[in-house]
C-alpha cells in the first residue's frame, strides 16, 4: 500500500511510486495493470480467494464482506476473476502434488455427481481421501472421470458406489 502525505503549510499532496525504495520489497508480487494507480497486494488477493473460492459467498457478498472488514473496495469483476487467478496459480505445483498424494493412497474414494454447467449436463468428479479432495467437471467418458490424474496411476483399494 502506498500512504500519500498533505503538506500542512503548502498543502502539496505527495505519493510514492512503485519503484521508490519505500515501497517494501515484499510488494515485488503486486498485481495491476502497467501504468495503473491502483495495485492490489497478496494479503488482499488471498483474503478474496479466501472468501470467493475456500467460503463459495458470491462475489457481490464477498466484495460486501471484504470491504467491511478491510476497507478495501474492489470491484465485483475483480472477485469474479479470483477463482481463475487462484486455480491457475494451484495448477502450477500444488495439483501435481495432490495427485500423487492421492495416487499412491492405501485407500481412495471415487465418485460423480451430475449437475448443471454452461446450460448442460455435465458430472462433477471426486477422488478423495478422508483428509484430500481432488474435485474436477466432465462428461461420463473414460477419459473424463480419470482428467483428475489419479486413478491411473492408483494401485491401492478403490471404494466406489457401483
Amino acid at each position: 500500500m502506498r500512504i500519500s502525505k498533505l503538506c500542512a503549510c503548502c498543502g502539496v499532496v505527495t505519493t510514492p511510486g512503485w519503484d521508490d525504495e519505500a515501497v517494501p520489497v515484499e510488494h515485488v508480487g503486486i498485481v495491476a495493470a502497467p501504468g495503473s494507480p491502483v495495485r492490489i497486494g497478496p494479503e488482499t488477493l488471498a483474503r478474496a480467494a479466501l472468501l470467493t473460492c475456500a467460503h463459495y459467498l458470491p462475489v457481490g457478498r464477498a466484495r460486501d464482506l471484504l470491504e467491511t472488514l478491510t476497507a478495501i473496495d474492489v470491484s465485483t469483476g475483480f472477485l469474479a476473476a479470483i477463482r481463475g487467478r487462484a486455480a491457475r496459480q494451484l495448477e502450477k505445483k500444488f495439483l501435481g502434488h495432490m495427485r500423487n498424494l492421492l495416487a499412491t493412497a492405501p485407500v481412495l474414494h471415487a465418485d460423480e455427481t451430475p449437475g448443471r454447467a454452461t446450460g448442460s449436463l455435465a458430472y462433477v468428479h471426486v477422488a478423495c481421501t478422508e483428509y484430500l479432495t481432488l474435485m474436477h467437471v466432465g462428461d461420463r467418458s473414460a477419459a473424463s472421470i480419470d482428467a483428475g490424474g489419479v486413478l491411473g496411476q492408483f494401485t491401492g483399494v478403490l471404494v466406489r458406489d457401483g
